[in-house]
């Protein structure tokens, strides 16, 4: 369903907005990404994130636990598929 007053399904702030395109259109890195539990990804998932990050050129991922989590051992999976340079691993806030 097409909504044309709708950016988002949380939308209630009183802002203009202007569009001003994709970075990857600018020719920039095309950027996917992951806001999850880091215990919910499983090999499978990071095998075909992988896969993906390897048939897309100039793309990245970009991965935030919403808990708590040591990432090393996502690190050394990344690396072991050759995509270790392609992941961006951000740091949980907690307040």
């Amino acid at each position: 369903m097409y909504l044309p007053n709708v950016w988002s399904s949380h939308c209630g702030f009183n802002l203009e907005r202007e569009y001003v395109g994709l970075p990857f259109d600018k020719g920039e890195i095309f950027t996917f990404g992951s806001l999850n539990n880091f215990r919910k990804i499983s090999d499978e998932t990071l095998n075909t994130w992988s896969v993906i990050l390897n048939n897309v050129s100039n793309s990245r991922l970009i991965l935030k636990s919403s808990t708590f989590c040591d990432s090393t051992l996502l690190i050394e999976k990344f690396k072991k598929n050759g995509v270790k340079n392609k992941i961006e691993i951000l740091n949980l806030v907690l307040y």
